[in-house]
């Protein structure tokens, strides 16, 4: 469950902040990096670097992700010094497709969601991800060309129980992903937003697997604490919030502009958001520049 570089990036920022709480969820495998740290290893090796681990750690069962959702948010609900009304979830890759399918099956139990590239439906996925890499993941999910295993993804999907999703949804997306096609986001972008249910969507034309320019990464990072900001004030006047969220306009420029490739938050936003002092996997170099992101907030198109 540790083993991606997405996940390390964040446990190598954290886990020496005692001021920080970490909870693992689902089974931690022999000789991983999970399972040594639930095991109580005093440091550990993170890209070739020690770490001490000094953070609070907790466990839920161990039984697989989708199993300790329900067990999560329940934890969650008993902690005195967390606000259980004010849950984001927020995934990448497959992480993405845990938190569309958290969004449709818990959307009681979330404030709101951001979903990076994630998978909405593993047939779909399955069939339009590049070919190097569907047998490799037809062992890990299953064949699609099977009628019952078929059949079995449709009925599981997040995009089928996409009428169930009532809470504020951001998606992201690279156009040029090769391994989570962007079909796969704007399918679900689609979906969604025919329900009636406030979505977001962001997709930048030259990025893949992940915003690995600086300049989308910056806009990303503003584009989402936009996002949970709106959301809050959203509370107040829900319908304003439907407008924000309205695909066809752009948030920046008012409501009767046409999208376009190049945008960025307004100044007075700019001053306003100070990035971090210390390292965070959000900032991938000292402070944050103005820069003119290579974004599209688009219509969700049909898929291809």
């Amino acid at each position: 469950m540790c083993g991606s570089g997405r996940i390390k990036h964040h446990l190598r920022y954290n886990i020496s902040r005692p001021e920080c709480a970490i909870v693992f969820v689902g089974f931690q495998a022999a000789g991983t990096l999970g399972r040594r740290i639930v095991e109580g290893a005093k440091s550990v090796r993170i890209f070739r670097e020690s770490y001490p681990v000094r953070a609070k750690l907790f466990t839920i069962n161990g039984l697989s992700a989708h199993a300790d959702r329900d067990a999560l948010l329940g934890w969650i609900g008993e902690q005195p010094d967390l606000d259980a009304d004010r849950i984001m979830i927020y995934g990448g890759s497959y992480g993405g497709h845990m938190t569309l399918a958290t969004a449709t099956r818990y959307s009681d139990g979330i404030a709101c969601s951001v979903n990076l590239f994630g998978i909405s439906n593993l047939r779909t996925f399955l069939e339009n991800t590049q070919g190097y890499r569907r047998d490799l993941r037809r062992a890990e999910y299953g064949d699609e060309r099977d009628p019952k295993i078929r059949e079995f993804f449709q009925r599981i999907s997040p995009l089928s129980n996409a009428s169930k999703i009532t809470k504020p949804l951001f998606v992201i997306q690279g156009k040029n992903d090769p391994r989570v096609p962007y079909t796969e986001s704007e399918q679900m972008v689609a979906t969604v937003k025919k329900n009636g249910s406030p979505v977001w969507y962001l997709v930048a034309n030259d990025e893949g697997h992940g915003f690995a320019k600086k300049k989308n990464a910056d806009f990303q990072l503003y584009a989402t604490i936009a996002f949970h900001l709106v959301r809050q004030v959203s509370e107040l006047s829900a319908q304003r919030f439907q407008t924000l969220c309205d695909l066809e306009t752009d948030p920046w420029r008012g409501e009767d502009a046409q999208p376009v490739e190049h945008q960025r938050p307004p100044d007075s936003f700019i001053q306003t958001v100070r990035p971090p002092r210390s390292p965070s996997p959000f900032a991938r170099s000292p402070g944050i520049r103005r820069s003119r992101g290579a974004a599209l907030f688009s219509r969700g198109q049909e898929r291809i």
